[in-house]
């Protein structure tokens, strides 16, 4: 499909993510691996009048054209679950490497 393919050129042009990404000030490529990259970026947004927050990150991009490996997708509730049940799982869910939980990835 051709939409899909315009959102991931957007998405993965790493030298270009300030145009589709407002508060984006400021984006580096730091380094280029053959299924992504790692980014220094610099987020900005005004929180009142002659107030803006500033946040900087680095951040290791990996593309999944065909979608993550099911190893790496965490355990999860139900897609219908209420807030209160997910705030519930959320705590208790352990973080570890490369391993997301829904809604992080897209499968």
């Amino acid at each position: 499909d051709d939409a899909v393919e315009l959102v991931w050129n957007v998405m993965t042009d790493y030298e270009h993510l300030t145009k589709p990404v407002p508060n984006l000030v400021q984006n580096e490529v730091v380094e280029r691996y053959e299924n992504g990259a790692r980014l220094r970026q610099i987020g900005a947004a005004k929180i009142a009048p002659m107030i803006t927050f500033r946040a900087t990150t680095t951040l290791d991009v990996r593309e999944w054209p065909n979608g993550l490996p099911q190893e790496m997708e965490a355990d999860h509730l139900a897609d219908d679950a209420d807030s209160e049940s997910v705030r519930n799982f959320d705590r208790v869910l352990p973080l570890q490497w490369d391993v997301f939980p829904r809604p992080y990835i897209i499968t």
